[in-house]
């Protein structure tokens, strides 16, 4: 007498976590994640609020789209209207403070647009200005330096940066 055995297995496939598309990559989006993404909004919406509070008055500053918050002062001459383009080659003369006006970097270097050289803030400031002006800009980390910082800079620091545009 031959006996058989049929072993029938049942293969479950486990639930797929939820994805997040990233550029090229996809993300795996866990509750770890979902709770650093809700301290990171967090944190951008103290940050917002500080800003706001430095401002002693709105008047004359304008919000750029990065967050930071932006007031001009117009030294070019009335036939200047060069403007930096992307990947043109431009001085900046920058000064960065903490909110309290502790200088953090004092520095002139030449920089090519747009190429990530300087701040989000920064790099926005600079689209709409001409030789020779001036920018007092209030940043958010988000917009400035960021999660990493730098040298000189803690991550996660709101600053000032006081700039000048040179041909």
């Amino acid at each position: 007498m031959v006996c058989s055995l049929l072993l029938a297995g049942c293969h479950h496939t486990q639930p797929q976590r939820p994805t997040q598309r990233n550029g090229q990559h996809t993300v795996a989006v866990d509750s770890s994640t979902i709770k650093l993404l809700e301290l990171n909004r967090q944190m951008a919406d103290a940050a917002d609020h500080a800003l706001v509070q430095m401002l002693d008055s709105p008047d004359g500053y304008n919000q750029l789209p990065c967050g930071a918050w932006v007031r001009y002062e117009r030294l070019s001459d009335e036939g200047d209207t060069l403007t930096p383009k992307p990947e043109e080659t431009w001085t900046v003369i920058m000064q960065t403070r903490t909110l309290s006006g502790d200088l953090l970097t004092d520095e002139q270097k030449t920089v090519a647009i747009h190429k990530r050289e300087l701040p989000e803030a920064v790099e926005e400031a600079i689209e709409t200005m001409h030789n020779r002006d001036k920018a007092y800009i209030l940043a958010p980390w988000y917009a400035a330096y960021g999660v990493s910082g730098t040298q000189t800079i803690e991550p996660y620091t709101n600053v000032q940066i006081n700039l000048q545009l040179l041909r």
